[in-house]
């Protein structure tokens, strides 16, 4: 187990950033992160990616730009939900337009070059507000004008630091879906969500594949794991895992050691829905980052 004065390391290929990566780190101007220690947030020198640069949105608002470690980019009806955790304030965002879906667009989203943002990327986002939708307080309007820029890469030991260890994933019932486990919440117990988003470490995730009852449509991935005592089966809607997987046809198919970014929908006819929006196995992540920037 390491020790809080270790040393621990993330590159970020911006020189316009210095801040606090989690509650130990700090990036400078493009080298490798090396702060050792918990250093209180208060009494870092910050500076915001953008700032400075006289942008005025609609509305007069002034937007501010965040960089966040993707650890979401999952399908959703008309384009994807893109999520991540802020390395300056450690807390979730979620990038959404104002759309009534608030998808995000292909157009909003890819980076200068075409290139789609990937899980462990570290993402510049500008962003002009924040906007709750009930218990989805993660939630900012994003800026749809403006470019997103990848700036650098995470590894396996940059997620033990973000990894969360909820007792359980909001509200665990009986009330789950016929091939589904501790898969909904009812809309009578929202009272109790207070967020929709949480990084969690399990031992081993079981992905099964199986027909809809529709037969026109897809087939069906899901993510089977425990955690916290509890076990949970619940739909992929991670684009990559969710398309690997159909390909490989019917079937159940073990994966070891994982992260797995579950997230909490808008309300679907009385239910809200837990769905696994990222799977990052440990046997194919880095455990190292990646000093360029294709962004």
């Amino acid at each position: 187990m390491r020790r809080a004065d270790e040393t621990w390391k993330v590159w970020i290929t911006s020189c316009d950033t210095d801040a606090a990566l989690g509650r130990t780190g700090a990036s400078r101007c493009g080298l490798t992160v090396n702060a050792e220690g918990p250093s209180p947030i208060g009494t870092e020198r910050r500076r915001t990616v953008g700032q400075g640069q006289g942008c005025i949105s609609q509305g007069g608002r002034v937007p501010t730009t965040k960089e966040l470690v993707c650890l979401a980019n999952s399908r959703k009806r008309n384009g994807r939900c893109i999520a991540g955790i802020d390395i300056q304030s450690n807390l979730w965002v979620r990038p959404v337009s104002s759309r009534p879906g608030h998808e995000v667009s292909e157009a909003e989203r890819r980076y200068r070059n075409g290139a789609e943002p990937r899980i462990l990327d570290v993402v510049s986002v500008r962003l002009f507000r924040p906007k709750r939708f009930g218990f989805q307080t993660e939630n900012w309007i994003l800026d749809p004008g403006s470019q997103w820029e990848k700036r650098g890469r995470v590894g396996w030991d940059d997620l033990r630091r973000l990894e969360q260890r909820p007792k359980h994933l909001w509200v665990n019932s009986e009330d789950s879906t016929r091939k589904g486990l501790n898969d909904r919440v009812a809309v009578e117990q929202e009272f109790a969500l207070l967020n929709s988003l949480k990084l969690i470490r399990v031992n081993a995730v079981t992905v099964e594949v199986d027909r809809p009852y529709d037969a026109n449509r897809d087939l069906e991935v899901r993510a089977k794991f425990r955690h916290a005592g509890a076990t949970y089966i619940l739909k992929v809607t991670d684009a990559v895992y969710e398309e690997r997987f159909r390909a490989l046809g019917v079937g159940s198919y073990e994966l070891s050691e994982s992260f797995l970014t579950v997230s909490l929908g808008e309300e679907f006819k009385g239910h809200f829905y837990k769905m696994v929006a990222a799977i990052i196995e440990r046997r194919t992540t880095e455990r190292t980052t990646e000093p360029g920037s294709d962004g």
